[in-house]
């Protein structure tokens, strides 16, 4: 699903619960909503012409997924609601929000006339796949499927992690037809499942 049609849905959810904004912060529902999952506290509101984020110096997005910025440097939870409606560039947010309440902090909702917590509806949001999503997935799951007939049939006594890690990224470049590159814990041994890690030459 594109992100301006998941906006667009999560809006539409957002009207039907009286409100004309939706204010998310944590990365993943920024990510879900804009493409880009940043590094530090950021803050996304959502309306039906805007969409305007508060992010640190630096923080960049797809062009076209965010319309308004304001950056800031210290610690953004922690700042007072004035100095960041001063980085908001005194917008006016007349009307309710629905809040992802778990990550937002407590000044955002003093923006608004009113609130409704959004946790939930983001929730099921996020987990709502369309066609274009399942076609993802079962890429993926084939993806696996091969990786794993290969690794049944290529694991051996005195293979290394880093045999298998190395063996993984040439199943998936071969399937792809591009180079792959993956970040994952290959579990080996008591050390690797008490406490996972990178390859070695284990």
């Amino acid at each position: 699903m594109s992100f301006p049609k998941r906006r667009e849905q999560l809006l539409e959810r957002a009207r039907q619960a009286g409100c004309q904004w939706f204010a998310a912060a944590s990365p993943a529902a920024i990510g879900y909503l804009t493409g880009v999952f940043p590094t530090a506290p950021s803050l996304l509101l959502l309306s039906e012409k805007s969409r305007l984020l508060l992010a640190p110096e630096g923080t960049a997005f797809p062009e076209g997924e965010v319309c308004g910025y304001a950056y800031y440097s210290g610690e953004f939870p922690s700042r007072p609601m004035e100095d960041c409606l001063n980085l908001l560039k005194g917008r006016s947010f007349s009307g309710k929000a629905a809040v992802e309440r778990f990550a937002c902090p407590g000044w955002v909702e003093e923006l608004f006339d009113g609130v409704v917590p959004a946790d939930a509806m983001l929730r099921e949001e996020m987990t709502r796949k369309d066609a274009v999503g399942l076609k993802g997935i079962r890429k993926c799951l084939a993806l696996n499927a091969a990786v794993f007939r290969d690794l049944s049939r290529s694991i051996r006594s005195g293979v290394t992690e880093l045999d298998v890690y190395h063996r993984i990224l040439t199943v998936l470049a071969e399937e792809t037809g591009e180079p792959a590159e993956i970040r994952c814990d290959i579990l080996s041994g008591e050390r690797t499942a008490w406490i996972a890690g990178g390859p070695t030459r284990r």
